[in-house]
């Protein structure tokens, strides 16, 4: 299933979410690209506490689409 199929069922997720979510598909390692999954089928409830308990993963990935939307660069 496309990013984008999954994603645009949840509402609740911010521009930066779907950004986020794309580059840990894009540059993570097998963990990193399960959590964005979990991440992309999450409610807001579940999104936030995948937030909450990997911060130092989310944060490092917000850095990276910003990155990426610098460049030009973006996730399908």
């Amino acid at each position: 299933m496309e990013l984008t199929n999954c994603l645009t069922t949840y509402i609740n997720m911010t521009d930066q979410d779907y950004k986020v979510i794309g580059a840990m598909r894009t540059y993570g390692g097998s963990f990193v690209k399960a959590l964005a999954t979990c991440a992309a089928h999450a409610d807001a409830s579940n999104l936030a506490k995948i937030k909450a308990t990997w911060p130092d993963y989310w944060q490092e990935y917000i850095v990276m689409a910003e990155q990426d939307e610098k460049r030009g660069v973006h996730d399908n």
